[in-house]
């Protein structure tokens, strides 16, 4: 779920923004005007001291001035930015330190679409705004939201029209301009049929209605080994502990078997876990996954709906992108997307005949 609103790339003239550094810039102006007054302390200092004594002063204040004044400066007067042609050719690299300027362009061949994909860069996953150029892709924009990339990704489609492949879910999706910001049609949905063995379920009460999808089908293996080699270790330790008197083999053992449950619960709980949807008169809320609250999901204008080939659901809209992983056969996943379809139905009629009222 994103946690602010979808934001688009800043136009100057006729050049895309790529690199949001405003920040950036704004932090490093704020550093440097810190290093130009301590520069002008130090000149403070150093006069004074003059004028106390012209023979015994501190020459090397000066040093210290000009150094924090040059770094000062420079900082003010430092930018770093990308921007991308209206028509699609080049990519410009605008640099500056001090008060030397330089200006890198590199030119694009034609690029048949826009592509989103996903990476893992130091156990942090980014989705990539790309364009499809042949041999390798040119990287514009990576942000660790999908909404804010996909918002991008759009505004790149609209503007150049041509289509838009989603990577980012393992199989790929092509969307065509003129689907962009289409609506899912829900009209001719019904509810369901409920496939056999299904593990995913589904409850309707006074209060709305309730799904329950599976928890997962199988433990981890890095996550078993882990604790195993935990409790081997910990088990020879704890016998060291237990023949120490006194208080400090009591509390090692305590120590460890805290350690072994925190660690138990962060490893296999997201596996027990089973990911939740309740439409209720207060909304529609969800808890997709283990250690994450509930967060209230607004179903309107909602524009995919879909399986993924990596055992999800995938619900998107303009304003948030949720995952819901179905630990079970094809047909359920199949079942939750119709449900999900059919809750849509629901509850814009529901909201058609609160406006009415």
């Amino acid at each position: 779920m994103s946690k602010k609103l979808p934001s688009q790339f800043h136009i100057e003239g006729n050049l895309f923004c790529l690199d949001d550094v405003q920040s950036v810039v704004r932090f490093l102006r704020g550093l440097g005007l810190l290093f130009v007054l301590a520069g002008v302390f130090a000149f403070c200092l150093w006069l004074a001291d003059f004028i106390r004594s012209a023979h015994d002063r501190q020459d090397s204040l000066l040093i210290l001035v000009a150094i924090l004044a040059f770094l000062g400066v420079a900082l003010v007067r430092f930018e770093f930015s990308r921007y991308l042609t209206f028509d699609g050719r080049t990519l410009i690299t605008r640099h500056r330190i001090f008060l030397v300027g330089w200006e890198e362009k590199q030119l694009l061949s034609t690029f048949p679409a826009i592509r989103i994909n996903k990476r893992c860069d130091d156990r942090v996953v980014l989705f990539d705004v790309n364009l499809a150029t042949p041999y390798m892709d040119t990287l514009l924009f990576s942000d660790t939201d999908y909404v804010q990339s996909r918002s991008r990704a759009e505004q790149l489609v609209r503007h150049f029209n041509v289509p838009l492949q989603d990577s980012s879910q393992g199989d790929t999706v092509e969307i065509r301009p003129e689907a962009i910001d289409q609506v899912v049609s829900v009209a001719d949905i019904s509810f369901p049929d409920v496939p056999e063995n299904s593990r995913v379920r589904f409850v309707r009460d006074v209060h709305g209605f309730t799904l329950t999808l599976p928890a997962a089908d199988r433990l981890p293996l890095t996550a078993v080994f882990r604790f195993i080699v935990l409790i081997a270790v910990g088990g020879f330790f704890i016998g060291k502990a237990m023949a120490i008197e006194g208080e400090f083999g009591r509390y090692f053992i305590w120590f460890f078997s805290a350690i072994v449950v925190l660690n138990f619960a962060r490893d296999f709980y997201p596996f027990m876990f089973r990911p939740t949807i309740k439409v209720t008169r207060s909304g529609i809320w969800c808890k997709p996954r283990a250690f994450s609250r509930k967060v209230r999901c607004d179903f309107s204008d909602v524009e995919e709906v879909r399986t993924s080939g990596r055992r999800a659901v995938i619900i998107r809209s303009d304003r948030f992108h949720l995952v819901l992983p179905v630990w079970s056969h094809e047909h359920d996943q199949e079942f939750v997307r119709d449900l999900i379809l059919w809750l849509l139905k629901e509850t814009a009629a529901s909201r058609t005949e609160t406006e009415a009222a």
